[in-house]
């Protein structure tokens, strides 16, 4: 792994880890209430994405061999697969949009601020089904 590959995700990781330090440290005042949230969770979410992408460049690194990376570039470039690729992402995209929709016009009528975080996070999961659910359909229909 060279060092250019890797300082993204350390970078996304020293980030939000100091903001996770900010979040909890330093904005304690009641005034900044919701400015703490903001960097506990921003920084929680870099931090996961960056040890994430950094565990995921060096295992992918140790695994690759000259055969699998040939076949990886194969199925890269494949039309079938591109069209597959492209086939989830406009369904899962419309799918999501119009959930979005529907959980503005609930936040629009409800004031619930804790059911926020869990509604966007649980969307982040439902696209993640998605993308499998109908990959694999997409798979055996073409």
């Amino acid at each position: 792994m060279t060092f250019k590959k890797s300082i993204v995700p350390v970078l996304m990781a020293l980030a939000g880890a100091v903001l996770l330090i900010l979040g909890k440290t330093v904005f304690t005042a009641d005034a900044v209430k919701q400015i703490a949230g903001m960097c506990f969770g921003l920084g929680a979410a870099l931090f996961a994405l960056g040890i994430g992408a950094l565990a995921g460049k060096i295992v992918t690194n140790k695994v690759v061999t000259p055969d699998i990376a040939r076949q990886k570039e194969i199925d890269v470039n494949d039309e079938r697969n591109i069209r597959i690729r492209e086939r989830v992402g406009a369904r899962t995209n419309q799918i999501i949009f119009y959930l979005l929709c529907a959980l503005v016009l609930f936040y629009g009528f409800m004031g619930v601020e804790l059911w926020i975080i869990l509604s966007i996070a649980a969307l982040f999961v439902v696209e993640l089904v998605l993308v499998i659910v109908l990959t694999n359909r997409y798979s055996k229909e073409m």
